[in-house]
């Protein structure tokens, strides 16, 4: 299963104030993301040159409701057990910017913990780590850490969801599951070998973090050879942690499941910003997974209120 990952929208405070993260998973291990490929290209080359970037890219933003209906119903499965989409949404109008920039310093005071330990085993080297992460938190616009906030959601939302889908007989040995990747659009906030490194360290603690305060249940179905147990299994639960180390960026013109992922997050502001794209969403709805139903997870960064 690989899960490509990006989004529509600048998670900025002008209106419509949308912003959405796609999280796609894909089947690899029984040929759907091949099939899934070479159907998306025959899709690419079918449409007008005009379509296209100065770089040669299709980017969803230039694409008509028409063509992104096409694109559903041409290119994706219709099984959610071979895709499925996780979308996370950024509401700017729930979210005031001085209360993004109070959750940015929460974050930034984070690491405090795993510094003191760094700190005690005299890594010197570890303690220089959190604190230029730190530094760097703080010098992020609220724009980044919007972005951040869903992007991290989205990641742990597809991981349930790939449990939930791949929960059948066909893979029952948990091998699809196993194989479990991220692949995240690497966009200008993330352009440069450091930031890269340093976005990399900030969704890795996130993501552990939030895996301390809900650790991912245990799966009853899941036999006792169950191949994601076999690698994430520890004690009486999961170690996931190898798993959000190894979260990769990629450039959206040469990987093709990120301009994918880019699609489906433009259909989903579409719908949900401007009521457009209806046939398109109409068609995609049914890979939709979302928390208790629904079909969007709505996020807004949680802090105290101001004294």
């Amino acid at each position: 299963m690989r899960v490509f990952v990006d989004e529509s929208g600048s998670f900025s405070w002008q209106k419509p104030g949308w912003s959405i993260v796609a999280a796609v998973g894909i089947c690899e291990l029984d040929g759907t993301f091949d099939a899934m490929l070479a159907r998306f290209r025959a899709f690419e080359g079918a449409l007008p040159r005009e379509r296209r970037s100065e770089s040669g890219e299709i980017k969803g933003s230039a694409l008509s409701d028409q063509e992104l209906a096409a694109f559903v119903w041409e290119v994706l499965p219709r099984d959610r057990e071979q895709t499925h989409v996780s979308l996370v949404g950024f509401d700017s109008r729930r979210s005031p910017r001085d209360v993004v920039a109070r959750f940015r310093e929460l974050l930034a005071k984070g690491g405090a913990r795993e510094r003191h330990r760094y700190a005690s085993q005299q890594n010197q080297r570890m303690v220089q780590v959190v604190d230029e992460v730190a530094a760097w938190v703080r010098r992020r616009s609220e724009e980044d850490i919007g972005w951040l906030l869903a992007t991290q959601i989205a990641i742990a939302d597809a991981l349930s969801h790939s449990v939930i889908a791949l929960l059948d007989d066909k893979h029952n040995d948990g091998r699809e599951l196993a194989e479990l990747s991220y692949v995240l659009d690497r966009s200008s906030r993330i352009r440069g070998d450091r930031k890269e490194y340093l976005w990399r360290q900030i969704l890795n603690s996130a993501l552990c973090a939030r895996s301390a305060h809900e650790p991912f249940p245990h799966i009853a179905q899941w036999p006792t050879n169950h191949a994601f147990m076999a690698k994430y299994g520890y004690a009486d639960g999961l170690d996931l942690r190898a798993l959000w180390r190894n979260i990769t960026f990629g450039d959206s013109q040469q990987t093709p499941g990120i301009r994918i992922a880019d699609l489906v997050a433009q259909i989903a502001v579409r719908h949900f910003a401007r009521d457009e794209a209806v046939s398109a969403w109409k068609r995609i709805r049914p890979l939709v997974m979302g928390p208790d139903g629904s079909e969007l997870h709505s996020v807004a960064p949680a802090v105290a209120a101001a004294s």
